[in-house]
């Protein structure tokens, strides 16, 4: 039987193996709440979280960025560290 893409694993950076162990990986919630009442021209940003020791920020633009579809957003994670 065939898996569907719903079933399987994604996994980002580079090619071959993952450049974090499986171990490492970490999950956080973030929510954004009243979505749906969000001006289709407005930009909002997260909270800045830490996550596998890197601070991060999620960026959403809830009509799309650029050249998106209409009815489709876009959401950017921002690399917040600063390290020298």
């Amino acid at each position: 039987a065939m898996s569907s893409a719903e079933d399987e694993d994604v996994h980002v950076g580079g090619v071959g193996r993952p450049s974090v162990s499986l171990t490492d990986r970490a999950t956080r919630k973030v929510h954004f709440h009243n979505f749906s009442e969000l001006s289709t021209t407005e930009l909002v940003m997260s909270p800045q979280f830490s996550c596998l020791g890197y601070d991060w920020k999620l960026r959403i633009h809830p009509g799309g960025d650029g050249g998106a579809s209409d009815g489709f957003c876009s959401v950017f994670l921002c690399n917040c560290t600063n390290r020298s």
